[in-house]
């Protein structure tokens, strides 16, 4: 018998059912949804990695920056001499510095703040309570040997330092060639008509102690056969600044100038730089973003580098929110737990014991306050005779404490906030307490991370 009914379907030829299709399309949204999320937290954890990328490169920046004219500072001749406790004061006819080869302003506050203090022409601010670092000497030219016989400290007579004359020979008295077109660069790039261009630093045959600090005055003339490159010589006038905080002091009268009658042996065309954090307005993320930046100014003065406002602002790196520096002194207090014990290298004549090193109390801000770093802790009083001079009371004469060590400390966070993030709190930094400013409330969304760089100095 025949039958109409078709032949069952084979199970290989049978179409999904409704269940098995939800069920795939189930698994299918599941494992997009997993590849978004891991995409998702690859691309954040890529953003994240760039921008503390960033952050470490900005410090390297910084530091590098730093450290390469720090080390150099007092190049030329000019002392480490520090007066840590001293008060600028601009009405001062030569007011007092905190330091010469290097000179901090630790902590500043809305009264000293101004990167060019007692000026009427606007200036950068500094972060509140980080600090400010000035670097002196001759950075970035030779320093040029002279013959004594050809520096005139008194050409017209009169008995008084207040102008010279000096010869600066393209092969000096011993017998080496000296670059002069460096010195000429500096000088012709002060612009047309300026009375001043730039100032020098000589050195006495004498002693390296024995220095003055001179103005250049118009464009040197220029001696010699242009046949014979090796007879060229520079013919500088001068003007023996006697108004200069940078200037030794004379005893006899209680006042800093040029010394009189000092011959020169040496000398260099003298700079100054000084770095400072700063903050500008950024996107709505980030209203205020700061940034590490380096000013160039007249040596010893208040006024930007060739009479150039743009000279008070050099931005070197960004994210850069606090920079911090202390001082590694040679100072006559005891080293640690050694009672009684001497602390200035030069209270014995070997170079052992507790005296010989430059030493750090390892906790504690008042152990820390009576060791051989200043700024290192809050408890630091400035005003302590052991940070400028060694053995005051006893019978060696009194002689300026050797700064041998510069510790800079940058802080530097990312450019955007993440609100998924919150950074541990750092309490203090040097002697610096937490700037609430950066470690409050949202600005812990910002990632931060620090470096630290100890440098010996090879100047002073």
């Amino acid at each position: 018998m025949r039958s109409d009914r078709p032949a069952p379907t084979p199970a290989a030829e049978r179409g999904f059912s409704l269940i098995e299709l939800l069920v795939a399309m189930l698994i299918a949204v599941e494992i997009l949804v997993a590849g978004a999320i891991a995409f998702d937290l690859n691309n954040r954890m890529a953003q994240v990695q760039t921008q503390i990328t960033d952050v470490q490169q900005s410090l390297r920046i910084a530091q590098t920056d730093m450290a390469r004219l720090v080390r150099m500072a007092g190049r030329g001749g000019l002392p480490s001499e520090l007066a840590p406790g001293a008060v600028f004061n601009p009405a001062d006819p030569v007011p007092s510095l905190n330091g010469l080869a290097i000179e901090i302003r630790d902590n500043v506050t809305n009264a000293d703040h101004n990167v060019s203090r007692g000026l009427l022409t606007p200036s950068p601010a500094a972060i509140d309570g980080t600090d400010i670092l000035t670097i002196r000497g001759c950075l970035s030219t030779p320093l040029y040997q002279l013959n004594p016989l050809e520096f005139d400290w008194d050409p017209d007579g009169d008995g008084v330092a207040n102008q010279a004359s000096l010869v600066m020979n393209k092969i000096s008295v011993a017998g080496v060639r000296q670059p002069l077109k460096p010195l000429l660069d500096e000088i012709n790039a002060y612009p047309v008509g300026a009375t001043v261009k730039g100032k020098l630093i000589l050195v006495s045959p004498e002693s390296r102690s024995v220095y003055g600090i001179a103005e250049i005055v118009g464009v040197p003339s220029v001696g010699g056969s242009a046949s014979d490159p090796d007879s060229l010589t520079f013919n500088l006038q001068l003007k023996l600044d006697t108004n200069s905080p940078l200037n030794p002091i004379d005893t006899g009268i209680a006042a800093r100038r040029f010394p009189t009658k000092m011959t020169a042996s040496y000398g260099c065309f003298l700079e100054e730089y000084r770095y400072f954090v700063y903050e500008t307005a950024g996107d709505t993320l980030t209203p205020e973003f700061p940034r590490l930046a380096r000013a160039r100014l007249e040596p010893g003065t208040e006024e930007p580098y060739q009479g150039d406002s743009s000279n008070f602002k050099l931005d070197l790196a960004e994210g850069v929110f606090d920079l911090q520096v202390a001082l590694g002194i040679d100072t006559d207090y005891k080293q640690g737990n050694a009672v009684g014990a001497p602390g200035a290298f030069g209270d014995d004549s070997d170079n052992v014991g507790v005296d010989d090193v430059i030493y750090e109390a390892a906790t504690g801000d008042a152990e820390r306050a009576q060791d051989d770093w200043l700024f290192n802790a809050t408890a630091d009083a400035t005003t302590d005779w052991q940070y400028t001079i060694h053995d005051p009371a006893g019978v060696q004469a009194d002689v300026p404490a050797q700064v041998y060590f510069v510790r800079l400390t940058t802080w530097a966070r990312t450019r955007r906030a993440d609100p998924k993030y919150e950074a541990p709190v750092w309490t203090s930094i040097e002697d610096e307490p937490m700037n609430a400013t950066y470690w409050t409330g949202n600005a812990l969304q910002f990632r931060k991370r620090a470096l630290t760089t100890i440098i010996d100095m090879r100047n002073i």
